[in-house]
């Protein structure tokens, strides 16, 4: 009769934990794939070490970067500040796929896209509007803008992926450039990307807690638009409070920790929805000509980790156009127009200047 019992036992524990498990195995989220995501501002600028504030070198500091960005094995980047060392990036990042060199400082906008997915529809779009020529940011002499290029995550499964860089300073005017450059790209999402699933990534230099928060939840949030940082690190909620921040980071600045200026937007779409599995904000560091340990970008870059689940629809349809490669010739008489423009906005403020009603001042 024990041995009956003890068997009876038997069945019902293997049976019941038989259960538990297969129930512990469909509560478990499973997605086709995963993408990692790597969106950094990498401080391209080509100033020499010995004008530098922390003596780096520029070669230095995108060799480090390059390798860092590496160690993460991603499967895109979006990059911000990429002019004069753009070829570095093409020969050292480990992607199959890299957009097109776009032009160094003061010609190009900076930015570029890197993927293990094959990468079409290239495009590079200019803000309509800027704040500053010779002081608040001064970014009327810096051409910045967004672009957009097309993945294909699977057989005819696509996704748009936008990179931006927004004005930089946080003076009236500035702050409504921002505003009207959001408003120009989500009019262009709307029109050109339409339902395809979309992921924005960049320099948005406007965060939660200080600069243009509502701003961000309206034009973003509230359009289906969800934020890495926000699902990940803030358990979904998009009103952060900053003292509070400060305190469970214990970090007087949120600069490189948390609600930072730089973020990763997602939306699902024809095909294909994700979910946010991991956020990080991570410093890369060099070595400065005086043999020190510095940061190589003022920016800490974002790796995040995207699942995504394939819902069955298929973009048979469209054609995608692979990216053109730019000339020099494209190049130089981009440099010469961009130069002709630049020359009339600086004269337009010289009397300004002189009389001094107004002083240079340039803020990243």
């Amino acid at each position: 009769m024990k041995k009956i019992i003890s068997l009876l036992l038997s069945v019902i524990f293997v049976f019941s934990f038989s259960v538990f498990a297969f129930a512990e195995q469909d509560d478990a989220p499973a997605f086709d794939g995963t993408i990692k995501f790597v969106d950094f501002n990498v401080d391209g600028l080509p100033i020499p070490a010995q004008f530098a504030k922390d003596k780096k070198s520029p070669i230095a500091s995108a060799k480090s970067i390059i390798e860092f960005i590496n160690s993460f094995d991603p499967d895109i980047v979006n990059m911000q500040e990429n002019f004069n060392l753009y070829k570095m990036y093409q020969k050292g990042l480990a992607a199959e796929y890299i957009s097109e060199y776009n032009g160094g400082i003061a010609v190009g906008d900076g930015l570029g896209t890197a993927s293990k997915f094959a990468m079409t529809d290239v495009k590079h779009i200019p803000w309509d509007t800027a704040c500053g020529i010779l002081d608040r940011g001064s970014d009327e002499l810096t051409p910045k803008g967004f672009m957009v290029s097309t993945l294909q995550i699977a057989d005819g499964v696509y996704i748009d992926v936008y990179n931006l860089h927004a004005d930089a300073n946080e003076d009236e005017g500035s702050l409504q450039a921002k505003v009207e450059q959001f408003d120009q790209l989500k009019a262009f999402i709307d029109e050109y990307s339409g339902d395809r699933a979309v992921i924005i990534a960049g320099d948005f230099n406007s965060n939660y807690t200080i600069v243009l928060g509502d701003t961000l939840r309206e034009k973003f949030v509230a359009d289906g638009f969800k934020d890495t940082w926000v699902e990940c690190e803030n358990d979904g909620d998009y009103y952060p409070n900053y003292g509070e921040l400060a305190q469970r980071y214990n970090q007087p600045s949120y600069w490189g920790y948390f609600d930072c200026l730089d973020k990763i937007y997602y939306r699902d779409g024809a095909g294909i929805s994700f979910e946010a599995l991991s956020h990080e904000y991570v410093f890369c560091f060099t070595q400065s000509e005086t043999g020190e340990q510095v940061r190589a970008s003022d920016h800490a870059a974002i790796v995040s980790e995207l699942g995504y689940t394939l819902t069955g629809e298929k973009d048979v349809d469209s054609v995608h156009v692979p990216e053109a490669k730019i000339t020099f010739f494209d190049l130089v008489k981009k440099a010469l127009v961009t130069m002709s423009h630049t020359l009339k906005l600086i004269f337009s403020e010289l009397p300004a200047l002189i009389s001094g009603e107004m002083e240079i001042g340039w803020n990243k």
